[in-house]
């Protein structure tokens, strides 16, 4: 599997960095560096400044992944149930915050909603599990990461900017399922995630490709 990254001009005249590890691990630098579902890590970092957690799978909350880029001042944003689990992490508990779907946080100077994740047709991702995906206001643009889920009704009227969508099936929704989401809320970029590892394949990137809205930008990192 080949992994890639790309660079973003910001309209203020700053630079923002994406990486996909792999999977569902997604890396954005600018002034911060913020992490989202860290898993599979390979190098000792110790770079992040904030960690996102959509849920508590094994790949998506992996800790020993976790304690390759903490540092000091490192913040974790978990849901609520997931509190308890981020002890374990080697980080005091001041700095670590917990949250629930359907509200708005300022972590910092930082804007968060948080968005419902869940399965509509399928029993991996409870609804009632109050798991959580993340829409992040950075450097002026809007990072929509909403973890594992379906296309579910909360989404349709969701603004972002940057879209990272899973789309490997199985657990998540399928690559049509995805592309009908992404045609919905029409972001400028879309990134396919959540394939090529565990499940999906890379011919799941082309299809979503295949039947995006020509106006959506789609980058295609994880090959």
């Amino acid at each position: 599997m080949k992994r890639g990254y790309s660079i973003i001009e910001l309209g203020d005249g700053g630079m923002c960095k994406i990486d996909i590890n792999c999977h569902s691990s997604i890396r954005i630098e600018g002034e911060s560096v913020l992490y989202f579902d860290p898993y599979n890590i390979e190098q000792e970092s110790h770079d992040a400044d904030y960690i996102f957690l959509t849920h508590d799978h094994y790949d998506h909350f992996d800790p020993p992944s976790m304690q390759k880029i903490v540092k000091d001042s490192t913040k974790i944003i978990v849901p609520f149930q997931m509190k308890e689990n981020v002890k374990e992490i080697d980080i005091p508990a001041s700095q670590i915050k917990d949250v629930l779907p359907n509200n708005k946080y300022t972590i910092d100077s930082f804007y968060v909603e948080t968005i419902p994740s869940y399965n509509i047709n399928k029993p991996y991702h409870p609804k009632e599990k109050d798991w959580c995906g993340y829409i992040l206001l950075f450097h002026g643009k809007r990072y929509y990461i909403p973890g594992d889920t379906d296309f579910i009704s909360e989404m349709e009227d969701i603004f972002c900017d940057v879209l990272f969508l899973p789309i490997g099936g199985t657990y998540t929704m399928n690559a049509e399922e995805a592309a009908l989401c992404a045609n919905k809320i029409q972001p400028k970029e879309v990134i396919p995630i959540h394939y090529n590892s565990l499940v999906g394949t890379f011919e799941d990137a082309l299809c979503f490709q295949k039947h995006l809205d020509s106006s959506i930008k789609c980058e295609i990192y994880i090959k």
